[in-house]
Formats: C-alpha cells, structure tokens, sequence
C-alpha cells in the first residue's frame, strides 16, 4: 500500500511539474508577437537572449543562428516595432550584431565581427545611377562598410564583410533596369480634296 501511496505522489508531481513547464513554455513564446505586417510586439525580463532568439526566430519565422559566445539577458518591452529594428534593440543591449547571410541571419559579439576580413567590389551600373543607388547601399553595410561613387565610370565600390555581399548585389540588380520606354503611336491619314477646294475656287451663279 505504501508502495502504492508512492508511486502516485510520483505520477502527480512529475503530472503539475510538467503542467508548470508547459505553461512556462506558453509563457515565453506569447511574449514575442508577430503578424503580416512585419511589426512585432514583446515583453521580456530577465530573459536569457538565447532563448529569446529561439523564441524570437519561432515566431516571426526568420532563420537565427547565434555563435556560442552569445550570452546574456535582456529585460525589454516593445510594442509594434519592425522585426528587424526589434532585433537590433535586443543585441545591442548585449553589445552583439548581427549579419545576413542569404535567408540566415548569424548573431555574433562585435569582437567576433570586427575579427571578420574586409573585401571590396566594384560594381558597375549600366542604368542606374551610382549617385541614386549608393544611399540604399550604405543602408545596407555592416558598421564597418562603406560605398564610395565613381561618377564619370558609374561605378559603386563597396567594402564590407564577406557576408554583407550577397543582398546588396541582388538589390542592385534589381534597382540597375533600363527607363521604361513609352510607345507613342501615330496614324497617318490620306485625304482627297475636290477639284473646287484644291484650286481655292467658289463658283456662283446669278439667276
């Protein structure tokens, strides 16, 4: 009977305990909220950011990898806040950054990022003009990029890490596209005048 007696209490701690880290759970992953707009709202305290990434990148469907240097804890509310702005608020609390990386976004310390190599392009603008695209660029740069313009070339000339690389290229190739050309159509017409109008001619006759 006693083996009884414990072996239930057993079964209904090991029932509420899992009930308490089920709702724990449910706790942490409302506290980031997300919808189609791209606007996330959030209420963390004292949260480890590692799970907070976890939770974070489970909501709003972006992919986030953190190096293993990555520690901390963030206590931080926000209400209707880019995605990507939300972000930046919570690493910089941690002194951390970010990088793209195609569709992944790598969370790194600025020490990590400041160790990465520096490489330049030069890309040549066929449409476009450099002076016009070169503020999207910079917005784009890591914090130790930089865009310069070469205006009698049409050249932009990009330093940045490796990894900042690949979505500035495809969007200047989406942004280097001919001026749509507008078609005017004309039509010509061919007429035929009298005899009486080609020679300037009014003829009357008096009764």
């Amino acid at each position: 009977m006693k083996k009884l007696s414990y072996f239930l209490g057993i079964l209904l701690f090991l029932f509420l305990g899992g009930q308490n880290l089920f709702s724990q759970e449910i706790e942490d992953t409302s506290a980031v909220e997300g919808d189609s707009s791209g606007l996330v709202s959030f209420d963390f305290k004292d949260a480890d950011v590692r799970n907070v990434l976890r939770i974070f990148a489970h909501k709003t469907g972006i992919n986030i990898v953190a190096s293993p240097d990555v520690q901390g804890s963030v206590t931080v509310k926000l209400s209707n806040v880019p995605w990507e702005k939300a972000l930046k608020i919570i690493l910089e609390m941690n002194d951390f950054a970010y990088v793209k990386e195609g569709n992944v976004i790598k969370v790194l310390t600025r020490d990590r990022i400041a160790q990465e190599p520096l490489k330049t392009e030069v890309i040549p603008l066929d449409f476009a003009k450099a002076s016009q695209v070169q503020p999207v660029v910079q917005s784009m740069l890591s914090e130790r990029g930089s865009v310069k313009v070469d205006d009698r070339a049409n050249l932009l000339i990009i330093t940045d890490v490796p990894s900042s690389f690949e979505p500035i290229m495809n969007v200047v190739k989406r942004l280097d596209l001919p001026t749509p050309q507008v078609l005017i159509e004309t039509k010509l017409i061919e007429t035929t005048l009298d005899l009486n109008k080609k020679f300037g001619f009014k003829w009357s006759f008096l009764d």
